[in-house]
């Protein structure tokens, strides 16, 4: 078929491909880099919610009843923070009662 063709005679036809397939594999590597990155953004984002939330609660809890919630449990069953416990872990930490506790959010 290509034997008797003038381009396949004149022209490298493999010549011919390098240029479209590196162009295409340059676009497919930055769209997975691009991906990548909006994923680890995204991440990022429901980390600073998750942790922005039990903050609210924390201080929502503290107004109400006068004492800041002993664990976040406390949150969670009366204040209904919703923790993913397979992707998050929230680390908090109350001296007293009286005393804002410590609290920050880590993904596993």
């Amino acid at each position: 078929m290509f034997a008797n063709s003038r381009w396949y005679k004149t022209y490298d036809y493999k010549k011919a491909l390098v240029l479209p397939i590196a162009v295409f594999l340059c676009f497919l590597l930055f769209f997975i880099l691009g991906t990548n990155s909006a994923s680890k953004a995204a991440d990022r984002e429901t980390l600073k919610h998750l942790e922005s939330a039990v903050m609210q609660a924390i201080v929502q809890s503290y107004a109400i009843e006068g004492v800041y919630p002993p664990d976040v449990a406390y949150l969670e069953t009366h204040y209904g923070i919703q923790i993913d416990k397979e992707a998050y872990i929230v680390h908090y930490e109350a001296f007293a009662s009286n005393l804002l506790p410590t609290v920050f959010v880590v993904q596993k």
